[in-house]
């Protein structure tokens, strides 16, 4: 791990039937000699997918919102690219929507998300014409996806998380990193070339990936799917299979054939991947301030874990 990752923040979280354990290495901080702890904030990038996704998970359950309504219900004043364009069809990647907004690709990659406000994303909404239905992974469908949860809820996208997600989960760290806030305990993103970056902001295309979050707060996300989902329908139908194929997918989360789930993120200075067997009871975090991909470490522990009998 030294090697790997250098002065450079990495957290990894496993969790097996009760217990987990916690291994940090390295500096939020490098400049400041600041150590990672398990309460350093990540950003997490698309693993805030699944978590937009719970937005509409209760009501889902319950039946009073079902899934495959048109998103253009929720969105009236972008109605007409959105007709044929469901729910699920978003939250599983089969809207035929691309990957970005058609009006964000002037920005740039150093922080491209940060004044990219509602009025932009609408007026890409409105412009926009949907493609084939298959499988196209889209960060500007889940930008959709958050905007039709703050219309249902009446309420902006960071508030609704700290408000009906976050604490359901027992994150006590995790937030939006929107650009009207700070936060003293985010680490400070590197590139993979290993020099200094900026930390990403969120407006509008925060459901895509603007959590941040630590490794605590991973972890308990996971220990509660696994002592709350045959007591939560809301948990419940968050893992409930909604797309068959390749992959196969749950409300925001993608299925293994093993019955794991997992997701991975990044953003310009940060890497991380969760998975977790329900069956099991085995779970990995591994958020990282460096952008070296962590997907494949992740996946090699699980498995590991999935073997293990206690």
């Amino acid at each position: 791990m030294k090697e790997y990752f250098n002065r450079h923040g990495v957290a990894i979280g496993l969790i097996k039937n009760n217990n987990i354990r916690y291994l940090v290495h390295g500096y939020a901080d490098i400049t400041n000699n600041i150590k990672v702890s398990t309460e350093t904030l990540f950003e997490i990038g698309s693993i805030s997918k699944p978590l937009t996704a719970f937005l509409f998970a209760s009501e889902a359950a319950s039946g009073a919102l079902r899934l495959n309504t048109p998103v253009s219900s929720l969105l009236p004043d972008a109605a007409n690219a959105l007709k044929q364009i469901t729910l699920a069809e978003l939250i599983t990647h089969q809207s035929g929507l691309p990957r970005l907004p058609p009006n964000l690709a002037h920005i740039g990659i150093l922080n491209p998300y940060a004044r990219y406000d509602k009025e932009a994303l609408l007026e890409a909404v409105r412009d926009v014409v949907p493609g084939q239905k298959s499988f196209q992974y889209s960060n500007f469908g889940y930008a959709i996806l958050a905007a039709a949860a703050e219309a249902r809820y009446a309420d902006n996208y960071a508030m609704l998380m700290r408000k009906a997600v976050f604490p359901v989960f027992n994150m006590q760290n995790a937030d939006v990193a929107s650009a009207d806030k700070t936060f003293s305990q985010l680490a400070n993103g590197h590139l993979i070339s290993g020099d200094k970056t900026i930390n990403w902001q969120f407006d509008s295309m925060a459901g895509a990936g603007g959590v941040i979050a630590s490794i605590a707060d991973m972890t308990q996300m996971i220990t509660t799917i696994f002592s709350k989902y045959d007591s939560s329908p809301a948990l419940q139908k968050w893992l409930a299979p909604l797309q068959e194929g390749e992959p196969d997918m749950a409300m925001g989360w993608m299925m293994s054939d093993d019955g794991s789930y997992f997701h991975g993120g990044q953003t310009l200075g940060f890497c991380a991947y969760v998975g977790f067997t329900p069956e099991t009871q085995a779970g990995v975090v591994i958020l990282t301030n460096i952008a070296k991909n962590v997907s494949v470490p992740g996946f090699q522990i699980l498995r590991q874990l999935n073997k293990q009998q206690d």
